[in-house]
């Protein structure tokens, strides 16, 4: 169903500017896949009417258009996900965010046949063959989810890896918050600055435990993210779905989000001078912890403009739009402590935010993505391949002797992932570090959907799949990863091979 004009790269995303915000990065992507000169002829299933709709109405999924108009509502993930999709290529989304394989027959029921022209090429470089990394990979995860819902009985406690929180990283975000208010009340009552900048770093903790939730199904707790500056709407589709489907690429809105003032990723769009290479490092964490504030804007706009559709009936929508009231709870709460005083509780309360800002973007920039060693827009792939038998990324043994190969025409996702990934050895495993830090970061790629304390499950198979494909993922160190980000910043945009 795909003509034959030319293949567009994630590099074209570029030409008409860089992204600033999630909707900005939506609205080009929309325009980037090329779905609005497409047309389809659709039979309505209420009336059985046949009637013409536009591409920029449907989903594309691999080399098919999808009318998940009557789906919407009934999306078990959310409607949020499928209204802010419209007029895409979800593809990557797709495939990432669906385990269970029954899905696929699912989605099949809405494909539409009647095509007016043919769809143009896919813009996306990567593939998801059968027998690649990743469908390998997701086939052996199924398997681990079906043989734990074997062994459970209908009367245990033990919850189902797929759509189960677990109960672990329920108690620990709700620990952390509660000690993030203990703390930025008694520090405010004491005067104490710096207890209050203390309560801004556990609140950065709980949000980033709290990423682990707006990944899945809609839920309550995501909605802790909220209490921050950021907002898990907005965070859905910068982070969820164009971070994790097109990582460290030119398609990846979180890497140009504060060019040209930070830049860390080579590309067409900027020259990086003296300034960008030497000292945004530093200038970074006191100007960006000021920009976040206004986050606040886009948010209050999208609430107050829904404020009039709010519905009883539709908990998730009403919570979606009054999350942007959110971070005023602890602005109130500092309010009643101190007896009244509004001042000297807004001066606290923004000294607080302003912390958990930077600390909440130091932890991200220096997790998992930005080192010399790991892949970004225009460089060579750097795969790593070995001769024989996977080594286990979790063993201290040394993984530098493993040969490097230049990626095709094609990329396997799950293969792309893994260039793009670096996890820490003190953050991998699982435990509290992996939930607070953004640890177990491949598998979590890989696997978006699944709670951070599941994902030790899939070690194994992921160990087992890497073997098979004769690939080896190495690991870092958290110390190196922060040194790394500096080299980052610091290299020119020659592609490094």
């Amino acid at each position: 169903m795909t003509g034959t004009m030319r293949k567009k790269t994630t590099v074209d995303f570029l030409q008409e500017g860089r992204p600033r915000s999630p909707e900005e990065w939506m609205r080009k992507k929309k325009k980037f896949d090329g779905l609005e000169g497409v047309e389809a002829k659709v039979k309505d299933k209420k009336t059985g009417e046949t009637k013409t709709v536009s591409g920029k109405d449907l989903w594309r999924v691999h080399d098919d258009l999808f009318d998940l108009s009557s789906f919407v509502d009934r999306h078990p993930g959310g409607r949020m996900w499928l209204e802010e999709t419209r007029g895409t290529d979800v593809t990557e989304v797709f495939e990432s965010h669906h385990l269970d394989p029954n899905v696929s027959a699912i989605l099949h029921k809405f494909r539409v046949d009647s095509l007016s022209s043919p769809l143009p090429p896919r813009s996306s470089p990567f593939s998801f063959h059968p027998d690649g990394f990743f469908k390998s990979f997701q086939r052996r995860a199924w398997d681990v989810v079906s043989s734990h819902r074997r062994s459970s009985s209908p009367s245990s406690s033990r919850r189902d890896l797929l759509t189960s929180s677990s109960p672990f990283s329920i108690v620990l975000l709700l620990s952390l918050l509660g000690v993030w208010m203990v703390m930025m009340g008694v520090g405010a009552k004491m005067g104490n600055k710096w207890l209050v900048l203390a309560s801004g770093a556990v609140l950065a903790l709980s949000a980033v435990t709290a990423h682990n939730f707006f990944h899945k199904k809609d839920n309550m707790w995501m909605y802790a993210f909220d209490l921050t500056l950021f907002s898990s709407r907005r965070w859905r589709i910068s982070h969820a779905i164009s971070h994790h489907a097109f990582a460290n690429s030119a398609l990846d809105v979180e890497i140009s989000s504060f060019e040209p003032l930070f830049i860390v990723v080579p590309c067409l769009a900027h020259k990086k001078n003296v300034l960008h290479r030497f000292l945004s490092f530093f200038y970074l964490p006191l100007l960006v912890p000021i920009l976040v504030w206004f986050e606040m804007l886009p948010r209050l706009a999208f609430s107050i403009s829904r404020l009039g559709s709010l519905s009883s009936s539709d908990k998730w929508a009403a919570l979606e739009t009054l999350a942007a009231f959110f971070p005023c709870v602890s602005l109130v709460f500092l309010v009643v402590v101190l007896g009244g005083d509004f001042s000297t509780s807004l001066w606290n309360w923004a000294v607080m935010q302003t912390a958990c800002s930077a600390f909440f973007l130091l932890i991200g920039l220096t997790a998992a993505h930005h080192h010399p060693d790991i892949w970004h827009e225009g460089d060579f792939s750097r795969l790593q391949k070995l001769s024989r038998s996977s080594v286990d990324p979790l063993s201290d043994k040394d993984n530098s002797n493993s040969k490097e190969t230049n990626g095709g025409e094609e990329w396997d996702w799950g293969e792309f992932q893994l260039e793009a990934v670096r996890d820490r050895k003190e953050v991998a495993g699982g435990g509290v570090a992996v939930l607070t830090m953004f640890g177990d970061h491949a598998l979590h790629h890989l696997l978006p959907t699944i709670d951070h304390a599941f994902l030790p499950h899939f070690y194994s198979a992921f160990f087992e799949t890497l073997s098979d494909h004769n690939l080896l993922y190495p690991l870092s160190s958290s110390s190196s990863m922060a040194l790394g980000l500096l080299q980052q910043i610091h290299s020119d945009f020659r592609p490094r091979p």
